[in-house]
């Protein structure tokens, strides 16, 4: 697969379902938010954030939100489209879904479920 236009393709994170002590506890994240998904972005299409790049070399709009390849994002929800390619889910979406850029800390503490 190769992200062309627009296209941002994401890995979204496979939730824990089971404390460590055995217990299934279903879909963590469902419970914390239905607003987003976290992934990490695998594959960029060319014209990806685009107008972000325009903005900060035009108008020299200091950090935009780009997202580059290995970057964890906080996408909307229900953005774009889920297909599964062996075996693996992968999330095709626009750069407009991207909400957030996250570090690997924050997106690995909104990923796992604490009980409380």
């Amino acid at each position: 697969m190769k992200a062309t236009g627009e296209s941002v393709i994401v890995r979204p994170f496979k939730m824990e379902e089971k404390t460590k002590s055995g217990i299934y506890v279903g879909d963590p994240l469902k419970r914390h938010s239905s607003n987003f998904s976290i992934g990490q972005v695998i594959q960029l299409g060319p014209l990806a954030f685009e107008r972000e790049r325009w903005l900060e070399k035009d108008f020299n709009i200091s950090n935009p939100l780009v997202a580059k390849v290995d970057d964890y994002v906080l996408c909307a929800k229900h953005s774009g489209y889920d297909i599964k390619i062996a075996g693996e889910v992968i999330r095709v979406c626009l750069p407009a879904d991207v909400l957030a850029i996250l570090t690997e800390k924050e997106a690995l503490s909104l990923t796992t479920w604490t009980g409380e």
